[in-house]
């Protein structure tokens, strides 16, 4: 009730400046227009910054409330402006300069709502298979590993499940789910039922164990998801020996210090597996796996995640990294997307699950 309280106070509060500006654009020429829609722009974070402060939200807050200004307030000027260029042109009987007239105007409304359509609709839906193989010497037959992370839901639906089907159609040795399970807080028993059922409706399981650890946003009811079911839940720091592989599941606090170091394992292949990467900073393994970042949910090319909310380097948030010492980190970008206050969206940034192949080699 928060959020919508929050997103009517703002929409309220911006509707007589998006008037106001609106209204002096249609009666200036030139860069005059343009002026008065940065000054829109910037009213509108203003403006977002200062309501989800008052409402106590976060930063994905007064993220969510710039998305409101972007399509409910700056798109629908935008628009407007596109038809008055081309109703001056035509009255100046100037018919065939119409649409060029209306051009500078279309073409970033069309930007702006071709990259809505893509983050809200389109990339949140989507979901990337990414495959990465390890040779070591210190495995004989090749292990095969699914790491998911970040389901993040506040229900059960398509995507979700596309997922989980996605993992065992691979057919896994071993699962590793890296946390952060339902987010719907008054409402997560409902969830973790939901979950739990799906589960077991799909059989889910694999050869050499399904491990799951806790993230930062689950309860401590987080377990209720896999109870009765063949998964193996990790609330403190564990380690397990697999045949082949040796097993770190780390706490969610330990995954989040960036000074933790695992002791090692020279004889074993060693795989450590948390929630949040920071781990990564000081252990060395012979594979890390991590989420939390949700690589960013919105990444820009050239610059890559905008926020990554982990102490780890900007390039090790999502995906592969080679580390010295014959260590891989992998951090996935999680199925789901931050929920409460944060605006659901993803931009270069599709969901994913990981395939590993570990495989003997030198």
């Amino acid at each position: 009730m928060r959020y919508v309280l929050s997103t009517v106070a703002f929409n309220v509060a911006l509707a007589p400046v998006t008037y106001r500006l609106a209204r002096d654009a249609l009666g200036s020429e030139g860069l005059g227009r343009v002026a008065r829609v940065v000054a829109l722009a910037v009213a509108g974070a203003g403006i977002a910054i200062v309501v989800s402060a008052m409402f106590d939200e976060s930063v994905f807050g007064a993220a969510r409330l710039v998305c409101w200004a972007a399509y409910a307030h700056v798109l629908p000027v935008l628009l407007l402006l596109g038809w008055k260029a081309s109703r001056e042109a035509t009255a100046r009987r100037e018919a065939g300069r119409a649409l060029p007239a209306a051009l500078p105007w279309l073409v970033p409304a069309l930007a702006l709502g071709a990259v809505g359509v893509d983050a809200f609709v389109v990339e949140p839906r989507s979901l990337d298979v990414r495959r990465v193989t390890i040779s070591s010497r210190k495995v004989t037959r090749r292990h095969r590993i699914v790491a998911m992370a970040d389901l993040q839901f506040d229900d059960v639906g398509a995507h979700e499940k596309r997922a989980l089907r996605a993992a065992l159609d691979e057919k896994p040795d071993m699962v590793l789910l890296l946390g952060d399970y339902a987010q719907g807080d008054e409402r997560n028993p409902e969830l973790h039922a939901a979950l739990r059922e799906h589960l077991r409706a799909a059989g889910f399981s694999a050869p050499d164990g399904v491990y799951a650890v806790r993230g930062n946003v689950d309860d401590d009811a987080w377990k209720d998801a896999f109870a009765a079911l063949p998964i193996v839940t990790i609330e403190e720091t564990t380690r397990l020996e697999r045949g082949e592989l040796v097993l770190t599941g780390l706490s969610m606090a330990e995954s989040f210090v960036p000074t933790l170091e695992v002791p090692r394992e020279p004889e074993r292949f060693h795989v450590v597996f948390g929630h949040a990467p920071n781990f990564a900073l000081a252990t060395r393994a012979d594979l890390m796996l991590a989420g939390h970042t949700h690589g960013g949910q919105i990444q820009l090319p050239g610059l890559g995640a905008l926020i990554t909310m982990s102490e780890v380097p900007r390039a090790w948030a999502d995906g592969p990294t080679h580390l010295a010492e014959d260590a891989t980190l992998i951090v996935s970008r999680g199925v789901g997307m931050e929920r409460r206050a944060a605006p659901r969206v993803r931009f270069f940034c599709r969901p994913d699950i990981f395939v590993i192949d570990v495989v003997p080699g030198r």
